[in-house]
């Protein structure tokens, strides 16, 4: 009788360990994980179907990609948030841009979380003469499982508290452009266990040297704890501890 309840008991604990963690977080929210390769400019094209970038998945309804931009690129785009940004317009700027997307697991439905991300915009000269079109205003649109769409504005001249800015210098030591980071942030309350995030441009012009950037996405449980259901496993190691309860008040 011993070893059937220590077996009991064993199989309990055993299951309960096994059962995964609340994952509730976004991987490789800075973008910094690439197993591709940058090109001369410091661009890299993210095509529909892509797994270059890790955690994410590109997806595109009319064959336009994204573009991840190193702090190197020739564009002008930089980050403070690590060496990696994604352009949201694209690497050839079509619109509309393609999505960027990521499973979430181990919500609470229920519960509320915060997205928190950065959005990029480029101020100055973007390269070509008589073209400013990456003052904006642009951003980006932000859905979240079955919730309804968000979108978000950013615009040269609407300053946002906590921002940064990251000047371009030519090699004289002139000013060329200046990109503009601005923090956004999202709370909604999870309907399932199993959400998935996108982000696309809400850019409305299309041009050449169009500029949308995103980075720095992360994703945190907002007020006080939930109440976890306990896993069917969990019951049957309460079991197991009651039937061994029950069995020695009986010996005695």
């Amino acid at each position: 009788m011993k070893q059937q309840i220590a077996s009991v008991l064993a199989a309990g604990a055993l299951a309960v360990a096994s059962v995964p963690a609340l994952a509730q977080s976004v991987s490789n929210g800075s973008f910094e994980t690439f197993s591709g390769a940058f090109g001369g400019d410091g661009g890299a094209a993210l095509n529909a179907g892509s797994g270059l970038l890790t955690g994410w998945t590109i997806a595109s309804a009319n064959g336009n990609n994204l573009a991840l931009l190193n702090n190197t690129n020739a564009y002008f785009n930089k980050t403070p948030f690590g060496s990696n940004n994604i352009d949201l317009t694209g690497y050839f700027d079509f619109l509309p841009g393609a999505f960027l997307s990521q499973n979430i697991t181990g919500f609470i439905p229920g519960q509320t979380y915060r997205l928190s991300f950065w959005l990029g915009l480029q101020s100055g000269s973007c390269g070509n003469a008589g073209n400013n079109t990456c003052d904006g205003p642009n951003g980006a649109n932000v859905k979240v499982g079955s919730l309804p769409t968000q979108q978000f504005t950013h615009s040269v001249g609407v300053a946002v508290s906590g921002g940064q800015s990251l000047e371009t210098l030519n090699n004289l030591g002139g000013l060329v452009a200046t990109t503009i980071w601005d923090p956004f942030s999202y709370e909604f309350i999870a309907n399932s266990e199993s959400m998935l995030l996108s982000f696309s441009t809400n850019a409305a012009a299309q041009g050449t040297n169009l500029y949308s950037g995103l980075d720095n996405v992360s994703l945190e449980r907002v007020g006080g704890s939930a109440v976890v259901p306990l896993p069917a496993a969990g019951w049957l190691l309460l079991s197991g501890v009651g039937l061994l309860g029950w069995l020695q008040r009986r010996r005695g």
